[in-house]
């Protein structure tokens, strides 16, 4: 009886270490994505900013105002998520949840 007792509980154990490295893989997987995301929007927000200060440049006949004028829009941005930082933090945060469901099984309850 004991004997079956130790043999469940090492059966568990290994269950709930497998449970765990895939759900670290899954989390991993998805951080990797969602950085990759991240720098490959970052550069093509760069290369849009780039092109439409130079066709400000263009439209207002100075460098300075094409550069400023989206330096402008970045600062009112900024001043936005600032504003609105704790609605999105908890958007976030709902989202993570959603993302990493946490399962405690206990026994044969599946």
């Amino acid at each position: 009886m004991l004997d079956s007792l130790v043999k469940y509980l090492e059966v568990n154990l290994e269950l709930i270490k497998l449970d765990t490295k895939e759900t670290a893989v899954r989390i991993i997987a998805k951080m990797m994505k969602a950085i990759v995301m991240m720098i490959l929007g970052a550069f093509t927000l760069l290369f849009i900013s780039l092109a439409f200060a130079f066709y400000l440049d263009t439209v207002l006949g100075s460098a300075f105002y094409g550069f400023f004028v989206v330096g402008l829009l970045y600062l009112l941005l900024f001043v936005i998520f600032w504003l609105f930082r704790k609605k999105i933090a908890t958007k976030i945060q709902e989202s993570i949840d959603v993302e990493i469901p946490i399962k405690l099984e206990f026994g044969d309850d599946k």
